[in-house]
């Protein structure tokens, strides 16, 4: 009874001090039982740390350099040329980090007394791996050596053959030569010996023939040499050696003796075909026969591959069986931290026993006190509930009677007694600012009329409790229809809005939402939703906005670029949108036709579809000059691809902003390689003769005018050749259409290597010929072109091992006509008469015509 009397004295301050003791040294004895908790969670936490995890750590670093060996070793693999392989990461760092990380996780694992034999294992596997990896290393340097030397040996060999084709062909030039000079110092055609001529042009033929076969061996031989580069198997570049070299050197080895046989009697000549002996020895030596030949070369090259490949398997097999060792390492370490987790974990739960226990008591504690302290608030509570209803019925001379005392609730009744005082002073005042604010409300209303917005006052329920005259027309329902309905009704099902708080929470992500009128049409509408005041959230604003035009017009604009971009997408030319000459969009044909993906080519400079910066400099003149004038620019020009591949392409641009050509242009490009090389085709066609290869009569025709009209301007001389083929039908008859063909062609070759590149040599048909000479100095030199045209077209040729004697008949025109240059053309083109009737041409026509 003392206790309890003792209590109900006490006033709600002392309480509320003993209950915060009680409450301390209960929150202190929880505090004690958490340190105890993590001082030993701390201690698991630090062997877990200062153990476990650097033995962890250790092990993920061992396999993080393990694999910066292997990626090492793949670099070395892909290394494509010596320059590339010494490239390569030095191993001295990664052994350097490898031994240093190694050394952690011995100490790691002596300090968790885990077995050292595995320790021993990995150190065999590790240095197994080393040596592996120098053998990879000198197998790669090995490989790129000899395929320097083989690259080196086959240029060798493409040289030497080239030096060989020169050397074949002096030697036939220079007995064409001096068989031409051995002719010429002859005793007249009346008086020479046929067999005199036949053995001359017998040795001239055979040395011909055996030169061109020596030439077209080499060069077999040289393409069998790049063969022996690109075969794999042995077996057959043995093949390739035994059979089809050997073939070839056996035809060199008789050719080369057929010209020496043919030249016993030309001693400078003899010399020339003992060199060339001598560089086909050489040359055979380089391919096949010596040590360090391309033949030699490729097998060792083939055995290195196949020796690196196999140390290759060896180094990854290794390293295989030394990551399941590391493995094996990482799950030890596992089950060390596992048996410390669960003790940490064991004794976690004990702590939270403990401090479930401490709860109840504090919970238990803080029931006896509330109750308590109701007992002791509830009937001083009444009294001012009473005073407080009398008050709100507008009795404001209620007052709460009072005593001396220093209690909590004596002092409440005198701040209440004070507060009705001030109340009741405060209602005169209100009555005074009423009158005021009708007036401020009346000046909003106006403002708020004019808004094209509709703006609604809300309850905290989402009552509506007042609108402007836009929410009428927004929400087609009058002030009166709209007070006292919900402002949710007006949001569409599919908001999933249940609350002011719903609309305010979706409205800071979006505040576009599909609303439903007062008719249940839907609409999409602007929302904007806040709190009158930050003090008092019972009212709230709320405004809309009718934006369903505004969103029609944005899904026609989304519509009509959707459509755009499939037009742009499936076009079939490459299209690209470029501004300051830098590439800012492209489509699916631009990327197919360029071999550029769009990631790698927008915002580059057209600089990179040019094939060289010239080009580049001279397109950008050609065609900004015109788009800047607002007109189109068409053309065809050389582009690249990204693998470096030329093509002609047709482009197209159009300034997008002909006011504004900065703002960009449009551009279409197509390839029209094919195009341009069918047109140059027909060209050829409609300009050459198709058997000769020679200008036809229409180009004949034109560059005879031309010539005519540069001789008038410059005051200048022009001759022209008409030359035909005796008795050609006799050919045609008796060794077939096609020996004529043959002969044909190799009369105008003939021709063609008597004058100058700047002359003209057209066939007008059938067996006729034209010759067009410019720039003439002198009517000597139109002698001399002639009886070498004669002299030349005159030597036998052998078609179907038949030797065929061609007879020309030439006529010669002079530009313009005068009579001491027909003189001296006529004296000098008795050699010509001479020639021609020693072979038995006697239709020889000589003559002189102004054109």
């Amino acid at each position: 009874m003392n206790r309890e009397n003792m209590f109900k004295n006490w006033s709600i301050r002392a309480l509320l001090h003993f209950w915060a003791v009680i409450t301390v040294l209960m929150v202190l004895l929880m505090a004690a039982i958490a340190m105890f908790s993590h001082h030993h969670y701390t201690k698991n936490q630090l062997q877990l740390t200062e153990q476990v995890f650097p033995l962890v750590d250790n092990a993920r670093q061992i396999t993080t350099s393990a694999a910066a060996f292997i990626t090492r070793q793949k670099q070395i693999i892909s290394a494509q040329n010596a320059d590339e392989l010494a490239s390569v990461a030095k191993r001295a760092p990664l052994e350097a980090e490898f031994e240093q990380t190694w050394q952690r996780l011995l100490v790691s694992m002596q300090e968790l007394e885990i077995s050292p034999e595995l320790t021993t294992v990995l150190t065999d596997y590790y240095q197994q791996f080393l040596e592996t990896d120098s053998q990879l290393l000198q197998q790669m340097q090995v490989q790129h050596q000899l395929s320097e030397q083989l690259e080196q040996r086959t240029e060798s060999v493409s040289l030497l053959g080239e030096e060989i084709q020169e050397i074949a062909e002096a030697i036939t030039g220079k007995i064409d030569l001096t068989l031409t000079r051995q002719i010429q110092s002859l005793r007249p055609p009346a008086l020479v010996e046929q067999s005199d001529t036949t053995t001359l042009i017998d040795n001239y033929s055979a040395v011909e023939r055996s030169s061109y076969s020596l030439m077209l061996n080499v060069l077999r031989i040289s393409m069998l040499s790049q063969k022996i580069r690109e075969t794999q198997n042995q077996d057959l570049l043995l093949s390739i050696r035994e059979n089809d070299i050997r073939e070839q050197e056996a035809m060199l080895r008789n050719a080369i003796l057929v010209i020496k046989q043919h030249l016993q009697n030309y001693p400078d000549l003899m010399l020339q075909a003992d060199r060339l002996q001598q560089q086909i020895d050489s040359f055979i030596h380089l391919v096949v026969d010596n040590d360090n030949s391309v033949y030699q070369l490729r097998i060792r090259q083939i055995e290195a591959y196949e020796q690196s490949q196999i140390v290759q398997q060896q180094g990854l097999d290794i390293l295989e069986i030394l990551m399941l060792n590391l493995n094996n390492l990482s799950a030890r370490v596992g089950e060390q931290g596992l048996v410390r987790t669960q003790a940490s974990a064991a004794l976690a739960k004990t702590a939270k026993w403990w401090m479930i226990i401490s709860c109840l008591i504090i919970s238990l504690g803080i029931t006896g006190f509330v109750l308590t302290m109701t007992a002791r608030i509830n009937q001083p509570m009444q009294r001012l509930r009473k005073a407080m209803h009398s008050l709100s019925a507008q009795n404001f001379d209620t007052r709460m009677p009072t005593d001396n005392g220093q209690s909590e609730f004596n002092l409440l009744a005198n701040d209440f007694n004070v507060f009705a005082a001030q109340t009741q002073s405060l209602i005169e005042t209100l009555d005074e600012t009423r009158h005021s604010l009708e007036v401020r409300e009346t000046r909003i209303r106006a403002i708020l009329n004019g808004v094209p917005e509709a703006i609604l006052a809300l309850q905290a329920d989402g009552t509506i409790s007042s609108c402007n005259p836009a929410a009428e027309k927004i929400l087609k329902a009058s002030e009166s229809q709209l007070a006292g309905q919900k402002i949710l009704q007006f949001f569409a099902q599919t908001e999933s809005i249940h609350s002011l708080g719903d609309i305010e929470q979706q409205q800071k992500d979006n505040r576009e939402f599909e609303g439903l009128n007062w008719f249940g049409e839907s609409f999409s509408m602007w929302v904007s939703l806040s709190p009158l005041s930050e003090f008092d959230d019972d009212i709230w604003v709320c405004v809309i906005s009718d934006i369903s035009s505004w969103k029609r017009t944005k899904l026609a604009l989304v519509q009509t670029s959707n459509e755009l971009n499939a037009i742009l997408e499936n076009a079939m030319v490459g299209i690209a949108f470029i501004k300051n000459r830098q590439i800012i969009r492209v489509n699916n044909k631009f990327e197919q036709l360029f071999l550029f993906s769009r990631e790698d080519i927008e915002g580059k400079s057209t600089l990179c579809l040019h094939p060289s910066e010239e080009a580049f400099e001279r397109f950008g003149e050609q065609a900004y000059s015109t788009l800047s004038e607002a007109e189109n620019f068409e053309a065809q020009v050389e582009m690249i691809r990204a693998n470096g591949e030329k093509f002609w392409c047709a482009v197209a641009g159009q300034v997008i902003d002909p006011v504004n050509p900065a703002e960009g242009s449009i551009w279409l490009y197509e390839d029209v390689t094919h195009q341009r090389q069918n047109e140059e085709r027909l060209t050829r066609l409609a300009s050459s003769d198709i058997l000769t290869g020679l200008p036809n009569r229409g180009v004949f025709k034109d560059r005879l005018e031309h010539a005519i009209h540069k001789a008038k301007r410059q005051n200048g001389r022009l001759a022209v050749f008409f030359l035909d083929l005796d008795h050609f039908k006799h050919i045609n008859d008796s060794l077939g259409h096609k020996a004529g063909d043959i002969l044909l062609c190799e009369v105008a070759r003939r021709i063609r290597s008597c004058v100058r590149d700047s002359d003209t040599v057209a066939r007008l048909g059938g067996d006729e010929f034209t010759v067009i000479l410019e720039d003439i100095t002198s009517a000597q030199y139109v002698g001399r072109v002639a009886e070498k045209i004669l002299s030349t077209t005159a030597l036998p040729y052998m078609l179907d091992n038949i030797e065929v004697n061609i007879s020309p008949s030439i006529g010669i025109s002079l530009y313009p006509a005068d009579g001491r240059d027909v003189d001296m053309l006529v004296r000098n083109a008795d050699a010509a008469m001479y020639y021609a009737k020693g072979s038995g041409r006697n239709n020889f026509q000589f003559y002189s015509s102004e054109m």
